[in-house]
């Protein structure tokens, strides 16, 4: 083999050189600046410049990309960055999905996530099953990959508290009054205690005889 044939083609174009050898060698360098899918095609040429009878041809792609993917979003019920758990809830399954040019999905503990086609055309789908520690605090990473290597992280955290109270409603259970500016309130709403919930806002806790005034 004295010379080789390096074609290149993409969607730039295509280009052919002719390289000389030595001693069955050759080295060849190329700069790209297209991001997309390039082939090279290498074929053995004899010294007059015809392929060589009985020497196959050599085909290499080669993705030149160096854009970041999109990361990873989070689908109801856990939407966003941040999901509370107000129960003894242990189990809770994570939906989300990436951009179709994402090829691998790293999630927690380096699980390789399984990525389904969604029906847009233009995403994937994900499913994470997560164990949840009670009264905890959790962080979930999920990093995707494109198919030149890019990578994209998005966190999401899940936050369990066990110890929250979703207060009552105000009950009015009495009438109410008017006189002179001031609204006279009967009611029962204990967690108001000794709080102001507006600044001309005065409310005592008791019975159906105890009285809020504004």
């Amino acid at each position: 083999m004295k010379k080789i044939s390096v074609e290149t083609s993409s969607t730039s174009g295509n280009s052919i050189e002719s390289l000389n050898c030595s001693n069955g060698a050759f080295t060849w360098e190329k700069t790209f600046s297209d991001e997309t899918n390039h082939q090279l095609i290498f074929t053995p040429l004899s010294q007059s410049g015809q392929a060589i009878t009985g020497l196959g041809t050599i085909t290499k792609n080669i993705v030149y990309d160096l854009t970041v993917p999109e990361q990873p979003t989070f689908l109801p019920p856990t939407t966003g960055n941040q999901y509370l758990i107000t129960d003894s809830t242990s189990q809770i399954q994570i939906k989300g999905r990436v951009k179709k040019e994402v090829k691998k999905l790293i999630g927690p503990n380096l699980q390789n996530l399984v990525l389904r086609a969604d029906e847009d055309g233009i995403h994937s789908t994900f499913l994470f099953n997560a164990t949840v520690t009670n009264n905890s605090v959790m962080n979930l990473t999920f990093t995707g990959y494109d198919g030149a290597g890019n990578s994209a992280s998005n966190t999401l955290t899940i936050e369990s508290r066990t110890d929250v109270v979703v207060p009552l409603a105000i009950q009015e259970i009495g009438s109410s009054t008017v006189t002179s500016g001031t609204i006279v309130i009967q009611s029962s709403a204990s967690y108001l205690s000794g709080s102001h919930t507006h600044s001309n806002i005065k409310h005592v806790v008791g019975g159906a005889a105890t009285i809020g005034e504004w």
